[in-house]
């Protein structure tokens, strides 16, 4: 077998692309071993991993963007530390409520599309937002805003 076979045949290793370790999200098993390989990373792309519940996001001081979409999150919780967030993603997932977001006044992009939202709320603290996303909610009442 040569080397292109070879190449073709392994999985895709941590490369580094501007600077930045990209990690391909098939090769991480959780988000604690994400933090344990490089706690000072700019985005975490979470997605499509059956995260469950939000957690030990602690470490990651320096997180500007965190994407959780196709999960099995029920709630917003956990992120209070996460006070660098520019962009957060829980697009799909089981969101019943907008809450536990008031620490992250640099938030600026909010994709909180197909959960279970039945009114928007809670955003006030959020100052800096400049894109909200709630596409397939079941929205019937807007506070806040």
């Amino acid at each position: 077998m040569g080397d292109a076979d070879r190449a073709m045949n392994e999985p895709e290793a941590a490369k580094t692309v501007g600077g930045i370790q990209v990690i391909p999200a098939e090769d991480v098993a959780s988000i604690e071993e994400v933090i344990t390989i490089d706690p000072d990373c700019y985005e975490l792309d979470l997605n499509h991993r059956r995260i469950e519940k939000l957690e030990n996001f602690e470490p990651l001081t320096r997180i500007e963007r965190l994407f959780l979409r196709w999960n099995l999150i029920k709630k917003i919780e956990n992120l209070s530390s996460l006070k660098t967030l520019i962009e957060l993603e829980l697009y799909d997932n089981q969101i019943t409520k907008i809450e536990n977001l008031d620490d992250l006044t640099e938030l600026e992009v909010l994709d909180i599309s197909f959960n279970r939202l039945t009114k928007i709320e809670n955003l006030d603290k959020l100052v800096k937002l400049e894109k909200v996303y709630f596409v397939s909610n079941r929205i019937t009442q807007i506070e806040n805003l």
